[in-house]
């Protein structure tokens, strides 16, 4: 789909604010800095001034608008500085409400909607650890953060739901495989950073993630007998992504991570065999659990590196006592049994 930007920029400069509500905006604005210091980013603060700030902040967005309130916003820099923002901070609004949902307008496809939904989940987490490592994870912080993280976890579960319903059981596959690892890793990393606050938090990651894996199984006993061509073609996707992703974290790896990328590289042995059976819906099981794993290495090298914390000591996520999840399915289906000695009972250590 082509835009004409010189038309898109004519029609969105008519959406104005009036007089008062741009008196509104500024009040607000004021007397929120007056009580959120903005935190000392070197180089960012300047940044910070400037009337386009109380132009955008509590803006209703309408999709005429979007494309160029990103643009103005990168253009003059404060959204820009936005992205540097926490919960908190006086550029967050702008971060949250003008940044990202510009972008959410501009996303067409469904496909790309869901990409963006969840990012937009992993985000808010990824804030959540940076404020729980540097000591400001407190009781008002944690309620946003809550609050944003389960407005936009549900989005994601509401977009699978979507793809069930609309018979793309691949994508809902994917979306919620690629949600729950997320949820997995972040919750680990979180785990590390001590405080009451994280500890209240953990749970409400905890309960999205088991919506997520629930939905993950659900469309994969849908796939599971497949063999159909457009299965193969989507296994074969699959395995080129799991591939990828192995390759990317075999850059990175630790000593300790051997563990898992041998155990993923041995589910993808055997997904390809199935491929050669005829079994494409079992394959392309196979190759996501691979992908999950890798992903999941990958999460939790990136926070070590980047929170400067020690994921040494922790475990597979999904390792309980040699049993997981799916393999508590009705069916217990013989994917899920490969699952389960892809994901479960591994331990690892991820020392830098």
């Amino acid at each position: 789909m082509e835009i004409d930007m010189n038309n898109f920029k004519k029609e969105a400069l008519k959406e104005k604010l009036t007089p008062e509500e741009k008196s509104e905006i500024r009040r607000e604005v004021l007397l929120f800095a007056k009580s959120h210091p903005v935190r000392n980013y070197a180089g960012i603060r300047p940044l910070f001034k400037g009337a386009i700030l109380f132009d955008l902040l509590n803006l209703s967005f309408k999709p005429m608008m979007a494309g160029l309130l990103l643009f103005l916003a990168i253009s003059f820099g404060t959204g820009a500085a936005a992205e540097y923002s926490l919960p908190g901070d006086m550029l967050y609004p702008v971060k949250i409400r003008i940044n990202e949902e510009a972008r959410a307008v501009l996303s067409f496809s469904d496909e790309s909607k869901a990409d963006w939904e969840l990012e937009r989940s992993d985000r808010r987490l990824t804030e959540a650890e940076k404020l729980a490592s540097s000591g400001g994870f407190n009781d008002e912080i944690r309620l946003k953060i809550e609050a944003n993280f389960e407005a936009q976890a549900d989005k994601v579960n509401k977009r699978i739901s979507k793809f069930e319903s609309e018979g793309k059981t691949e994508a809902a596959a994917d979306l919620s495989s690629n949600f729950e690892v997320s949820l997995k890793a972040h919750e680990q990393i979180l785990s590390k950073l001590d405080g009451e606050e994280v500890d209240k938090f953990l749970p409400k990651i905890k309960a999205k993630q088991n919506i997520a894996a629930g939905q993950r199984r659900d469309a994969e006993s849908k796939i599971s007998g497949e063999k159909k061509v457009d299965i193969k073609t989507a296994a074969e996707g699959k395995l080129r992504a799991a591939e990828n992703k192995l390759a990317e974290v075999g850059v990175d790896v630790v000593a300790g991570a051997n563990a898992r990328l041998s155990s993923a590289e041995s589910i993808l042995a055997e997904g390809k065999v199935k491929m050669e059976e005829g079994e494409y819906g079992k394959a392309f099981i196979l190759f996501q659990s691979a992908l999950r794993v890798a992903q999941e290495a990958k999460l939790l090298i990136s926070a070590e590196g980047r929170l400067k914390i020690d994921l040494g000591m922790g475990t597979s996520s999904e390792e309980n006592g040699g049993e997981n999840e799916s393999q508590k399915d009705a069916g217990k289906q013989e994917d899920d049994s490969v699952d389960n000695k892809a994901e479960g009972g591994i331990r690892i250590r991820l020392g830098l």
